[in-house]
């Protein structure tokens, strides 16, 4: 696991994940003009923040209802949601995707929540 990136940056698939040193939180996007669920740019987030590949990652079902997740956040009658958040432990992490995209992961050992 590489929790102290030299770039500030770290590239795994077709996720960019960037690390903020001073909160220790790294963070990815998640695109909702995509086809692909958050779910799986959660998976994709934390291969690219571990630099593990997606086999050696403990399945996102273990851990919650990636079905659940994906339709927590979908548009109302054709209107994207703008709030709201949702945070859980996934692998070794506290995960936090907000709804406008940021999907923010930290190693459990370290606290406060991002803003």
């Amino acid at each position: 696991m590489n929790d102290e990136p030299t770039d500030g940056f770290h590239h795994g698939g077709s996720e960019t994940v960037a690390y903020d040193p001073e909160t220790g939180w790294y963070c990815a996007v998640h695109d909702w003009k995509s086809n692909d669920p958050v779910s799986t740019s959660v998976v994709l987030a934390l291969a690219a923040v571990t630099g593990r590949g997606l086999t050696e990652i403990v399945p996102l079902s273990d851990h919650l209802d990636f079905d659940a997740l994906d339709r927590l956040f979908e548009s109302l009658c054709g209107v994207p949601r703008t709030d709201g958040h949702v945070a859980f432990v996934y692998d070794g992490y506290r995960v936090v995707v907000h709804a406008d995209g940021r999907l923010c992961l930290r190693p459990l050992e370290r606290t406060p929540e991002p803003t």
